[in-house]
């Protein structure tokens, strides 16, 4: 049997953008914040500046390449501050990113219910698997999720 190698969903490059954004301009945060917690991002580095940004705000400090250096390596930092970021496309990136959380954790329950089918009785694995979709569903609804025909309507008009 050949073993199948994937990669979990991820996009490194809007991650990136997404974070160059925030440490680029003024609110951009505000906007991030209300889709994306730190598990939207695949990247250990990625999620360190993530908190780092987010735990300024939460004191109300500047976001900057400065104040988040303070907290974490500089060179991380910079690598993704000169990342290109669209203000326009912020939204869209957003979206983008918490579906590709939502599938990792999608994959990541998959694998544990095909864990304990093995071995759970399938009523207490149909209660643990409807458990965490209301997991993952509560966490969507946390989110100010929108649809990508909802973001593109709102930059149309």
């Amino acid at each position: 049997m050949s073993e199948i190698s994937k990669k979990l969903p991820q996009n490194l490059d809007i991650e990136k953008s997404i974070l160059s954004a925030c440490l680029n301009v003024k609110d951009a945060f505000s906007v991030v914040s209300g889709y994306l917690s730190e598990e939207s991002f695949y990247s250990t580095k990625n999620k360190k500046v993530f908190e780092a940004i987010k735990e300024l705000d939460s004191k109300k400090s500047a976001i900057d390449l400065l104040t988040v250096s303070n907290l974490i390596p500089i060179d991380i930092v910079m690598a993704i501050s000169s990342a290109s970021y669209s203000m326009t496309s912020l939204e869209s990136h957003c979206l983008i990113l918490k579906e590709k959380q939502i599938s990792r954790e999608l994959i990541k329950m998959g694998g544990e219910i095909t864990g304990q089918g093995f071995e759970d009785d399938p009523f207490e694995l149909l209660s643990f698997a409807s458990q965490k979709l209301d997991e993952i569903s509560g966490e969507v609804a946390k989110q100010k999720v929108r649809t990508m025909q909802d973001v593109i309507m709102s930059m149309i008009f």
